[in-house]
């Protein structure tokens, strides 16, 4: 449902709507409410007016409006003035998206230092936690959005020992791109393989990186997969699932899983070689396999997760 608002019956902002959506979008990501978005911008483009007349417009309740009013206030976004009722006018957007910018930094700031407070603090005091007890069970993490799924990805490359494997679609490989993943792969002494489809089309991505690690593979085989494996121990894998236009993925330690996804791996990389010389029959052949292979693994897969939802159902109960 659209956030836009009709400021008076007549209905003569309505042509506006799309503007006036994005505008209180843009506010609303600037840390304000939804309704002190809505009086901020009808205050702003309708003049000063007195609370009463923002009730009757907006249609907020009586005890609303003068909460949202006294924290407009306190942040430096409105002004009032008493000649002879009290009427509130708005500060230019300008300066206020400024004052609410500088407020983030300063917050930001506040955050750093106390990430240092607490890290040291939190390095005073020993582990009490067993050996057993941290190798019990395996780590399942979800992962919101490109920002988290990136970070994570950035984060292995850093604590590879030796090997890091990729594999996704053009549109993924897009987004690491733009995220600089394709960076940290070429800057780092790991042993790198990528698989992805139609990646002719994306060899300005690779720069720095040995091209005998990069393979193209069909988009039958790819079958919007999309995950990468550090080490062969610890992995990220896309899910199907999407949450607002943002993706999930999911990051395990799991043995199980990480032995599956690299078999999967390993199969689709040396069949990428071997295609190329493989008779028709032979590739009729090699695609039955792998195709039982392919299942197998997501057996595998879908077995752990089932165990680790189980686990988590049981805990809550």
């Amino acid at each position: 449902m659209k956030n836009t608002i009709l400021f008076d019956k007549s209905g003569t902002f309505e042509k506006y709507s799309n503007q006036t959506d994005k505008i209180l979008e843009i506010l609303e990501k600037f840390g304000l409410s939804k309704n002190e978005s809505k009086i901020y911008a009808f205050i702003g483009k309708y003049g000063a007016k007195t609370a009463t007349e923002i009730k009757t417009n907006l249609g907020i309740p009586r005890s609303e409006i003068y909460r949202i009013l006294n924290n407009l206030q306190t942040k430096g976004i409105l002004q009032v003035s008493y000649d002879p009722t009290t009427i509130f006018s708005i500060i230019h957007p300008k300066k206020v998206l400024q004052l609410l910018i500088e407020e983030e930094k300063d917050r930001l700031k506040d955050l750093e230092v106390n990430k240092e407070t607490f890290l040291k603090l939190w390095d005073k005091i020993p582990d009490f936690v067993s050996e057993d007890v941290k190798n019990r069970n395996s780590i399942f993490r979800t992962l919101n959005g490109y920002t988290q799924i990136n970070n994570r990805l950035k984060e292995m490359i850093k604590t590879s020992e030796k090997e890091f494997l990729l594999l996704g679609s053009n549109k993924n490989f897009t987004r690491f791109y733009h995220d600089d993943i394709f960076d940290f792969i070429a800057k780092s002494k790991l042993e790198q393989k990528l698989l992805g489809t139609k990646l002719d089309e994306l060899k300005g991505f690779f720069k720095g990186m040995n091209q005998k690690n990069i393979r193209t593979i069909s988009e039958e085989e790819q079958n919007n997969q999309c995950f990468a494996i550090s080490d062969r121990c610890e992995v990220v894998f896309f899910t199907t699932e999407i949450k607002k236009n943002k993706p999930i993925a999911i990051f395990t330690n799991s043995k199980s899983i990480s032995k599956s996804l690299s078999l999967l791996f390993d199969f689709m990389w040396s069949r990428n070689e071997e295609s190329k010389k493989e008779s028709a029959r032979n590739k009729q052949i090699s695609d039955s396999e792998f195709k039982l292979k392919e299942l197998k693994q997501e057996l595998t897969i879908t077995d752990e997760i089932n165990q680790f939802l189980k686990q988590k159902i049981g805990k809550k109960k």
